[in-house]
């Protein structure tokens, strides 16, 4: 046989339970830190991001840069 108990409204509020549910006490410190992690995650996303674009941007130049050179290259033997 299962035992119920029934709560009134108040020990709902102070349950860790009613705070999680109804938005106050812990709950708003669980907020910060849920907060505080989607940050770190969305900076770390950033800096990956950031990174990739730079290597990809140093290759374009690179490649770019030697036709470039070899196109000047060939416009001075032509001169």
């Amino acid at each position: 046989m299962s035992k119920i108990k029934i709560v009134g409204h108040e020990d709902v509020e102070r349950s860790f339970y009613g705070q999680l549910v109804l938005g106050k006490g812990v709950s708003s410190s669980l907020d910060e830190e849920l907060a505080k992690e989607a940050s770190k995650a969305a900076s770390a996303e950033k800096q990956r991001i950031a990174e990739e674009v730079a290597a990809i941007l140093k290759l374009s130049v690179e490649i770019d840069t030697s036709s470039s050179e070899r196109f000047l290259r060939r416009e001075r033997e032509r001169s």
